[in-house]
């Protein structure tokens, strides 16, 4: 098992939703810039359970030798000088 610490930019709705307005062009990526927010914006809506399962996304391609091992994700943000645990998958 591996585990895995991803930090993620401040979210206003607690990652059930996109914060308005919180990248755009400028940010990095080309959904990022299309759409000026990420993928992990749903990390944690319970609302998009598939079979019992939130399935989320952080911005990691494994190594060959790592593609068939299982994860665990620690998100984290780093706001007012301080690191927050926000979820763990």
């Amino acid at each position: 098992m591996i585990y895995f610490f991803q930090r993620i930019i401040q979210n206003h709705f607690q990652w059930t939703r996109p914060s308005p307005g919180r990248l755009g062009p400028s940010g990095e990526g080309e959904y990022v810039q299309d759409n000026g927010f990420g993928h992990e914006d749903w990390n944690f809506n319970k609302n998009l359970l598939i079979d019992g399962h939130i399935y989320g996304y952080c911005y990691y391609n494994p190594t060959e030798n790592k593609r068939d091992e299982k994860f665990n994700i620690a998100f984290a943000t780093y706001t007012n000088k301080r690191w927050y645990l926000i979820g763990f998958y």
